[in-house]
């Protein structure tokens, strides 16, 4: 299954938590999220 993929300019974080504004990113959540994928191990 083919799926479209978005990066915007942010950073890895920011890309992680898309659409929440940089003030509001909770980082915690965000490490969480990375363990969770494939991404955590790069």
């Amino acid at each position: 299954m083919f799926h479209n993929t978005y990066i915007s300019d942010g950073t890895i974080e920011e890309n992680i938590a898309f659409g929440l504004p940089s003030d509001e990113i909770d980082h915690e959540r965000v490490l969480e999220a990375a363990k969770s994928s494939t991404i955590g191990s790069y």
